[in-house]
């Protein structure tokens, strides 16, 4: 087997790909609020995501015999995990707990065979609400010098539109295989309907941007470029795309703004 896409398919198919999506976010609001957060949370939130992500995919394929080197890695990432979180407030250790619930709840089944997936239009809300939760309000809550401001409200607002407009590549992607039962959005409205709403969005994203105050001025840039790819994203999103079109670039796209609003900082 060739080595580099070998290494592609464990960085994109273990799901670390999107676990440093989740970390990018994740900085993307430190540096928005200026937070001083503790470096145990950035490994939670890596951690977690990357846990996470691996749980859902192995139940969701029903693919329970995986390899030793898989059992060591989330042993260990596990037993970090434990041992990080017992750490925080106990503020922190119940929003960790029900964003783990919630996301437990996502495949496993209890009642009826039913999981929170399978709720009928819940899917991508479901997601956007733990990945907003996640990457603004823990480091919110675990951050020696926070502020609730208006600006919060208004950027965790942000982020959950961000997320949903963020997964309407996969969810076309998936409409052929997902079960007409989860009425996703491209299910209920089609995919030019589906983009047309992805589009609203995204600008409604850049109006709230410009009601906070002050306007940073090194995060509204890297947002707008951000929002523009993203914008591009969906315009060239279909049913039939490579096998990495979402898997890999459109999860990239908060890497990108994470480092677009490092470099705009810096200068």
């Amino acid at each position: 087997m060739n080595f580099f896409p070998y290494l592609r398919w464990i960085y994109v198919e273990k799901h670390i790909h999107v676990a440093l999506a989740v970390t990018a976010f994740t900085v993307i609001t430190v540096k928005e609020f200026s937070l001083q957060i503790p470096f145990t949370l950035w490994v939670v939130i890596f951690t977690g995501t990357f846990l996470s992500y691996n749980f859902i995919s192995h139940f969701k394929s029903r693919r329970f015999r995986i390899i030793k080197w898989d059992i060591l890695c989330y042993g260990l990432a596990c037993l970090s995990l434990f041992y990080l979180i017992s750490h925080f407030s106990l503020l922190t250790i119940l929003t960790l707990i029900l964003m783990g619930l919630m996301t437990f709840l996502y495949v496993v089944p209890l009642r009826h065979g039913r999981n929170l997936r399978s709720v009928s239009g819940w899917k991508a809300f479901l997601v956007a609400f733990v990945w907003a939760g996640v990457t603004v309000l823990l480091p919110l809550e675990t951050s020696t010098n926070t502020e609730w401001t208006t600006g919060v409200a208004l950027t965790s607002i942000q982020r959950f539109i961000i997320v949903l407009v963020l997964l309407i590549p996969f969810e076309i992607r998936d409409v052929v295989t997902d079960s007409p039962h989860l009425k996703t959005l491209p299910q209920l409205f089609g995919i030019r309907r589906t983009k047309q709403i992805g589009y609203g969005g995204i600008l409604v994203c850049v109006l709230l941007e410009f009601v906070k105050f002050p306007i940073q001025e090194a995060h509204a840039v890297s947002l707008m470029v951000f929002l523009i790819f993203l914008g591009l994203s969906i315009y060239m999103t279909d049913v039939k795309q490579s096998r990495y079109f979402a898997s890999f670039w459109v999860e990239a796209l908060p890497i990108g703004w994470w480092l677009l609003f490092e470099l705009i900082s810096s200068l």
